[in-house]
């Protein structure tokens, strides 16, 4: 794999907690305009003119977790470094029950650090 390819593959590897980091800081500033909602009840458009734009963002992020993990696993499946067996049983169970933090991870270890 060239060094670009690498550098590319890196930085999908990290887009999923990155989106995630969005959504959270998307969350925590309507905080205050949620608040406001608590003395008066809003119509439909202004709750769903306030939380479109955090939906399409966790949509985002959430194909993004999937084609990372799909990408990711196949990488690892093909990858002739990965030992068979236990090594990619440990793998493929860190990509699923990490959140996204196993792809930075296996990035570094395994496609980073590979000789060219």
């Amino acid at each position: 794999m060239s060094r670009s390819s690498k550098i590319l593959t890196g930085i999908f590897s990290f887009l999923p907690i990155l989106f995630a980091i969005v959504v959270l800081v998307m969350v925590f500033a309507r905080i205050p305009e949620f608040a406001l909602w608590d003395h008066n009840e809003p119509d439909f458009f202004t709750v769903w003119n306030s939380i479109w734009p955090f939906i399409m963002v966790a949509i985002i992020a959430g194909i993004l977790k999937l084609a990372a993990l799909i990408y990711f696993i196949i990488h690892m499946l093909n990858n002739k470094l990965v030992q068979q067996g236990g090594e990619r049983i440990i793998w493929v169970l860190v990509f699923i029950f990490t959140g996204g933090i196993g792809f930075p991870i296996y990035w570094y270890m395994r496609i980073w650090k590979e000789e060219i």
